[in-house]
């Protein structure tokens, strides 16, 4: 093949024209210098980085006739020579990856250099090696012969045994900046005439987050898509991404409630074949930039354009911001599993713009000291309805929840005053009691069983009785459930409240999705997690759960969960727990 790819091209051939790296750059040079090379050095960091580029430069390096402050001349027959001779043996530990490869290895190290004065051993991705390998490698590698060097590279540094990263000098290599990316870029295009516009190799740059070996590569495939000048929407064509005039004009039609446009925006990402996947990592890294700017955090800091920025950081909240991040991260493990990525992508915006532009989620303007929520929810006919809810944050009792909606509440008189019982397990001991049984039943597989059920609550969005509290439940997720017990989590307080102001059709609900009757409590996400390590503690210290009666009196079952009923309970069930005395 006559044609050489632009990534081996140019690939640096000595010390200096590697980019980034500075440091291990400078250590290297410094220890051919002083005449303190080790034996065997280990080279980890991502991919493109530079490890097995440094390997081959330090092999030369070291075996040099006339080094320049350390650097190999590249002039000398062991610098012209030495990556073809036997003396520099790269292995592939992917492949190589055996016990039997690294005996064969052992035998060789002990014979002497043929040409040069070091044997270099360069074991590119050496953590796919198998444990039999790595042992069989660790006398070698703690005391090889003086004519030998180890050169180790892995992108899973963490894969390594403590054994082995212990015997070696150990040099973590750095995503490459931009900046660096985009100079290296623009010397290359030079030399290859490449005519491309500056915006372009910035986005070059980014799409290969950190990579020099990416980026001269993808530069090397777009050169081919077009023969006139190079320019951002070409980039955006070849790697499959949506440029950010697009995510505003996206994040316009989710404001607005846009549904055609919506829509309309994923049919044609479909139709063009666009990586959802990678859509939703840039909607995220988009949506990162927002809160930064919102921050006021130094521009250095955002990626995306200022300009491009401004448009869409004052349609939403921080509360929103996050909202979205939130449902576009879940949305990114669900791609993993589903082979119509589209349709699964396109109904998970629908559900966002909805939420955000009619459900009372929680999601609260910065600048309203009231802590009011108002959201309206236009419907064919016109008629406007209004959901106003207003919550005291600061309190620990509820205050003025009111719901105008006719299919949660009967009548104003019923706005003064939940039902008792809802107020006694959100706001009383109940609550505490709930979340004390539901560790005490936990099971996995009954939770299991159960969230494979609520997945549909989703179903219910378009049911006109359970519309409105369908969408709060949505917002929740199960954290631990056992026999009629569940504790759920949300993101914030208020869908904690909305939930517990809808209790009765929200339990209605639930059964019909369960189809059984669950007791339940929710929680926010801060909470759950307090909980949580409280459990684990009690765990480690042997403190056991145990069941306590939801009633009046909130009396103590003196019994393990799933366990047969001791005598002590009969005892009770015979004559009554008041006049027995423990001793």
């Amino acid at each position: 093949m006559d044609y050489l790819a632009l990534y081996r091209k140019y690939r640096p051939k000595k010390l200096d024209e590697v980019v980034g790296q500075g440091e291990i750059k400078k250590i290297l040079a410094n220890s051919v210098v002083n005449g303190t090379i080790t034996h065997a050095y280990l080279f980890s960091g991502p991919r493109g980085t530079g490890k097995t580029t440094m390997a081959k430069i330090l092999a030369k390096m070291v075996n040099c006739e006339h080094p320049v402050d350390g650097n190999a001349c590249n002039e000398c027959d062991s610098c012209k020579n030495i990556l073809s001779s036997n003396d520099v043996i790269e292995i592939d530990a992917a492949s190589n990856n055996g016990v039997d490869e690294i005996r064969d290895l052992r035998e060789k190290a002990n014979l002497v250099p043929s040409n040069a004065k070091y044997k270099v051993y360069i074991i590119d991705e050496v953590h796919m090696l198998t444990t039999q390998a790595f042992n069989a490698l660790l006398k070698t590698l703690e005391e090889p012969p003086k004519h030998v060097i180890f050169i180790l590279a892995t992108t899973e540094y963490y894969k390594i045994p403590l054994t082995i990263t212990s015997r070696c000098q150990k040099f973590q290599f750095n995503k490459i900046t931009i900046d660096d990316i985009v100079s290296r870029l623009k010397e290359i295009s030079k030399l290859e005439n490449i005519d491309i516009e500056y915006d372009a190799l910035v986005e070059i740059a980014k799409i290969s987050d950190g990579g020099m070996r990416d980026s001269i590569n993808f530069l090397d495939q777009v050169r081919s898509f077009t023969s006139k000048k190079i320019t951002i929407d070409d980039v955006y064509n070849v790697c499959g991404s949506v440029s950010s005039m697009e995510l505003v004009n996206l994040f316009m039609y989710l404001r607005n409630n846009d549904v055609e446009n919506v829509n309309l925006f994923f049919e044609n990402m479909d139709e063009s074949g666009k990586n959802y996947s990678k859509f939703s990592t840039d909607i995220i890294s988009f949506l990162k930039d927002i809160i930064l700017f919102k921050k006021n955090v130094n521009h250095k800091y955002i990626k995306t354009e200022i300009e491009i920025i401004k448009k869409v950081s004052n349609l939403f909240t921080f509360d929103e911001v996050f909202y979205i991040m939130e449902c576009i991260n879940n949305l990114l493990d669900k791609l993993k599993n589903v082979s119509r990525q589209s349709v699964v992508v396109t109904t998970n915006f629908l559900i966002i713009m909805y939420k955000i532009n009619n459900l009372s989620t929680g999601f609260m303007n910065e600048n309203d000291d009231t802590k009011k929520l108002k959201f309206t929810d236009d419907k064919k006919n016109s008629e406007e309805i209004k959901y106003d809810m207003a919550f005291d944050f600061t309190s620990n009792d509820q205050k003025n929840i009111s719901n105008v909606n006719d299919n949660i509440v009967q009548s104003d008189n019923n706005n003064k005053k939940i039902n008792d019982f809802q107020n006694d397990i959100y706001f009383d001991k109940n609550k505490e009691i709930i979340i004390n049984n539901a560790f005490a039943v936990a099971d996995k597989n009954i939770k299991n069983d159960l969230q494979i059920k609520f997945d549909k609550v989703s179903d219910y969005l378009t049911d006109k009785k359970f519309l409105n509290v369908a969408g709060a439940l949505i917002d929740i997720k199960i954290e631990v459930a056992g026999e009629k017990y569940i504790l759920f989590s949300a993101m914030n307080e208020a869908i904690v409240h909305r939930v517990y102001s809808n209790f009765k059709l929200c339990q209605e609900l639930l059964n019909i999705i369960f189809n059984d009757i669950y007791t339940f409590a929710l929680i926010t996400n801060d909470e759950w997690l307090k909980y949580r390590d409280e459990f684990i503690s009690n765990k480690k210290n042997g403190i056991k759960y145990k069941l306590i009666k939801l009633n009046d009196d909130n009396i103590l079952i003196d019994s393990e969960v799933n366990k047969e009923p001791t005598i002590v309970d009969k005892l009770f069930d015979l004559v009554g727990e008041d006049i027995v005395e423990f001793k």
